[in-house]
């Protein structure tokens, strides 16, 4: 009708408009519109079925964290918290809040790297189930260490709540459990199922005892973990041979039987190399060292043994936590040497590495850094560190914690060397509080 208005203004302006119009079908707009909901109808279906298959297929992966049930949730945290308080120690809670947050951060890795190792295998295929079932018992092991710690912590006395941050931010690292190649060089369980039990008892009673030196509860730890070393002897299973005569060598450095603990170490890194447990070479020839060259003097001898350690390191590839321990052994024997700047070296380079970390070590690595630097008259730099490891013993372990006084002790020594007396008899005078309030 338009076509045919009387006013010009009215119809179309050309032919083209009104052909146009005259091909326009309401209806076939209709069903172009009706197609294209289908469509979208369809493809909403299409998401909503991947959506819900994944989600069942993750479903599949989830709940790892009930397997902290009865080893760290919140009945284990109230009776540690209980323990701890029942000693009246003055840092009772600062200590506990520091294990607190040690495991807490420990266990959610736990989590996280077991539920990867499920997603990996179960829902992306990336590998294969050999990959998970080591994956597992070796995350297995490690909650079994949690556990052990635990335990420890919920009888503890007043050397266990000295030493409780340390031992929790000392438990092996999960990370381990993450890497395919050292599994599968080191996991080697039997395959037989009364066997498998077998050597799982045997690491519940490795981490029992490990978690008992720890925290210093160190009595017949020799005799013990040598029983259990024969008895993986016995099970031909190298890395549990390995892992108890660690504890032997631990056990027997701690009794002073320093002859038998350098011949212990020298079986860890036999049994560490046959398991193909590099990182526990690595500790074996750093225990080798401890013993060779800080307790029985043999300095040289013991820098050797160094040598070997830092050979096992290039094969093993980057790691942080063993280089640092290894670089502090020679800084401690570099010094008794009289090689200063050279012992200076190996104490920054550890403890920049620790530091970086986070390692359990750190304040000792940092204090061990400040007394370098004190005997090469560097006494600003050790003043320096020496509050930086009071800020962070403060922070971590409690303002009345021992470890304290010691560092207050030590700077007090260098405030004397640079004449800053009325400084250093303050540190002095809170030494002597913190000390008498533990019962020291």
């Amino acid at each position: 009708l338009r076509g045919l208005s009387t006013a010009p203004a009215d119809r179309f302006h050309t032919m083209d408009a009104l052909l146009a119009e005259l091909l326009a079908d309401p209806s076939r707009a209709r069903r172009r519109w009706l197609a294209v909901g289908a469509a979208a109808l369809v493809a909403a279906a299409v998401v909503a079925l991947y959506i819900h298959g994944r989600e069942r297929r993750n479903a599949v992966c989830d709940g790892e964290a009930e397997r902290l049930a009865g080893v760290w949730t919140a009945g284990e945290k109230s009776a540690v918290r209980s323990a701890f308080r029942a000693t009246a120690l003055p840092y009772a809670e600062d200590a506990f809040r520091g294990v607190e947050r040690a495991l807490d951060a420990y266990t959610q890795r736990w989590v996280q790297l077991r539920t990867d190792a499920c997603v990996a295998t179960r829902i992306k295929g990336e590998q294969p189930e050999e990959v998970l079932a080591l994956s597992h018992a070796c995350l297995d092991q490690r909650l079994e260490e949690v556990r052990a710690e635990v335990a420890v912590f919920q009888s503890a006395d007043r050397r266990i709540v000295e030493q409780a941050v340390q031992a929790a931010q000392g438990l092996t690292s999960v990370e381990g459990c993450a890497d395919t190649r050292r599994l599968r060089l080191v996991a080697r369980w039997p395959k037989e199922p009364e066997a498998r039990a077998r050597v799982s008892d045997l690491h519940r009673r490795i981490s029992e005892l490990r978690a008992r030196i720890s925290t210093g509860q160190g009595q017949d730890a020799a005799a013990r973990a040598a029983a259990l070393a024969d008895e993986a002897c016995a099970l031909q299973y190298r890395p549990g041979e390995a892992a108890a005569e660690e504890l032997v060598t631990a056990g027997r450095d701690m009794a002073g039987d320093y002859r038998r603990g350098a011949e212990a170490a020298k079986s860890t890194i036999l049994a560490a190399e046959a398991a193909g447990d590099d990182e526990l070479v690595v500790r074996g020839w750093s225990w080798l060292a401890w013993i060779v060259g800080e307790r029985l003097g043999r300095i040289e001898e013991s820098l050797e043994h160094l040598r070997h350690a830092h050979a096992s390191l290039e094969r093993l590839g980057p790691h942080d936590v063993l280089l640092a321990d290894v670089l502090e052994r020679e800084s401690r024997l570099l010094a008794r040497l009289g090689r200063l700047d050279d012992a200076h070296d190996r104490a920054k380079r550890s403890f920049a590495l620790r530091e970086r970390n986070g390692t359990r070590d750190v304040v000792l690595s940092g204090m061990r850094l400040a007394d370098v630097s004190v005997q090469l008259h560097r006494l600003d730099e050790a003043l320096a560190l020496y509050d930086r490891m009071l800020a962070l013993v403060e922070r971590e372990y409690g303002p009345a914690h021992p470890w304290m006084g010691v560092i207050l002790n030590n700077r007090g020594f260098a405030q004397q060397r640079l004449l800053r007396l009325d400084d250093a008899r303050l540190s002095a005078v809170r030494a002597r509080m913190i000390a008498e309030a533990s019962g020291g």
